[in-house]
């Protein structure tokens, strides 16, 4: 059910239809241009950069709210984007969408950026021992890798516990 986004060769060239559309939304007062036939067109955008972004996330993450997410990430790109900045609306509303998905993402997890780094260095670290090792790397083998001491190897474990 992905459907690309048709784009005619035009629209980059900013003589299409579409152009004039975002001119003519842009330059009449709020509400007297009908943006919902504007969202309407890129709903597609939408299921592709979630889609896009699904493959990378645990299975207990719904696609359905980030597609409602990246709505909201459409519904603001229809609103600030200005045709005169030499990008096309696809491009920019992506962006957009991308952003407003990470940014939920970040809001509903439960444990802190710094953290989610010390457990990704963390778990590089005992790969990178147990490919040179041949076998499970021990803690105190870690903690060296690491360069850190029992403590504060233990306190790094503590943290990254939900």
């Amino acid at each position: 059910m992905n459907t690309a986004v048709p784009l005619p060769s035009n629209e980059i060239e900013g003589t299409s239809p579409a152009a004039a559309a975002w001119r003519a939304y842009q330059g009449v007062p709020s509400g007297a241009f009908d943006e919902k036939e504007l969202i309407e067109r890129y709903l597609p955008l939408v299921r592709n950069v979630v889609d896009k972004i699904k493959l990378s996330l645990p299975t207990h993450i719904e696609a359905d709210d980030l597609f409602s997410v990246g709505i909201t990430g459409l519904m603001a790109a229809v609103r600030k984007y200005n045709p005169d900045q030499g990008s096309t609306f696809a491009g920019y509303a992506a962006t957009r969408i991308r952003g407003a998905i990470l940014d939920e993402l970040r809001r509903m997890d439960w444990c802190p950026r710094r953290v989610r780094a010390r457990a990704r260095k963390h778990k590089d670290a005992i790969n990178a021992l147990e490919q040179r090792l041949g076998r499970a790397a021990t803690s105190d083998e870690i903690c060296k890798e690491l360069g850190m001491s029992k403590k504060e190897y233990s306190e790094w474990l503590d943290e990254s516990r939900p």
